[in-house]
């Protein structure tokens, strides 16, 4: 049997080929700050801070294969809050160029691009409704000029009916009266369009469904309902809200279909069952879990003729952050590999250093700047 590295990526609603997201069913937004502020959600820190600087050195020897320690600026972000929100953050990479990100109540406001002499090479602009929804995109060259200019149109539900760029990849949206919505992506060339993509996406309190659509020529928009699709994903979720299954069919290729069947105990994810096809036959893959006062100390995914194709046992300190991993099973080797985090916290028990270790070796370091709040 060949193994197969199953990743199961858990997001829920994916707009392909768009940094624009159909989330709470039908609204536009730019999620980039759902992104950025992630991280924090576990900390709970952002209430009490001012300013977070995260700068993250790679050691060149670990990298290299050389038995060195030497430490290298990889990148550093910087995020200021404001009323236990973000309301700027800067990405620095390696060689000091960075962009910039405005926001306000939780919406982007502007996005600045820097070469690493500091000089502005792009900016983009994002306007919004009375309703809060994304109205407009513009996009600005270093000399000022709109390169270009992206519209965005709603329904009197306030539903997505377009995205518009012109020349560039545009969008459409076209409902229909049980609940689902057909995507439309073309390009304009010499005032014609050029269809591009289809999909069609349908939600209820416990399912959602995304079809790939097989488009042969040019789309007649009135017959998108006999458009046939090439692959469908859907999930279910249960009355908690929680996926319970998740599956993906190939019409032109089973031999890609997969399926993830979700399992909770004590409301939290006790198992997971995957079923792929390989050879016409199903490949089964079981992934089981244990947790201690809310966090993972166990996992182990086993195949059929594996009964331990991976297994990691993990530690944590009183603070609830990891300090220990333990590969063990087929796919880590046979010594298998162990990872250690080692943590520096400050005076109000925040971590302000982490050291991360692989096999005894520094592969990173991670150091926090905090500026609290002062009272």
């Amino acid at each position: 049997m060949r193994i197969k590295i199953i990743v199961i990526i858990l997001i829920f609603f994916i707009n392909m080929n768009s940094n624009y997201s159909q989330i709470s069913k039908y609204g536009c937004i730019q999620d980039s700050y759902n992104y950025q502020f992630g991280e924090f959600k576990k900390e709970k820190i952002a209430q009490s801070i001012e300013e977070l600087i995260v700068s993250t050195y790679q050691n060149i020897g670990y990298y290299s294969g050389q038995d060195i320690e030497k430490l290298d600026l990889n990148r550093k972000e910087i995020y200021k809050f404001r009323n236990g929100e973000i309301s700027e953050f800067k990405s620095i990479n390696k060689d000091s160029s960075f962009i910039t990100s405005i926001f306000d109540k939780k919406m982007i406001q502007k996005k600045i691009s820097f070469t690493k002499y500091n000089s502005q090479t792009s900016t983009s602009e994002y306007f919004y409704n009375s309703n809060n929804l994304l109205e407009k995109v513009t996009d600005i060259d270093e000399n000022n000029n709109i390169k270009y200019t992206q519209n965005f149109k709603y329904d009197a539900k306030n539903r997505l009916v377009s995205a518009l760029k012109d020349e560039n990849l545009n969008f459409e949206y076209f409902y229909d009266e049980k609940g689902g919505y057909y995507e439309i992506t073309f390009y304009v060339i010499d005032n014609n369009r050029k269809y591009n993509y289809a999909q069609f996406k349908y939600f209820s309190e416990n399912e959602s469904i995304q079809k790939l659509l097989i488009m042969n020529g040019l789309l007649n928009l009135k017959e998108l309902n006999k458009l046939k699709p090439y692959s469908e994903t859907k999930y279910k979720y249960d009355f908690k809200n929680r996926i319970v299954l998740h599956e993906v069919k190939n019409f032109l290729n089973p031999d890609e279909n997969t399926t993830v069947k979700y399992l909770y105990e004590n409301d939290q994810l006790k198992k997971t069952i995957h079923i792929s096809i390989e050879d016409k036959k199903e490949d089964i893959m079981v992934k089981s879990y244990e947790y201690k006062d809310g966090n993972e100390i166990f996992f182990i995914a086993s195949y059929a003729e594996f009964d331990e194709y991976l297994k990691i046992d993990s530690k944590y300190d009183i603070q609830g952050n990891v300090i220990e991993r333990k590969f063990s099973g087929y796919s880590a080797g046979l010594k298998g590999s162990l990872e250690n985090f080692k943590y520096k916290y400050d005076e109000n028990n925040n971590w302000i250093e982490k050291i991360i270790l692989i096999d005894n070796k520094i592969m990173d370091v991670v150091k926090r700047e905090i500026k609290y709040l002062t009272k």
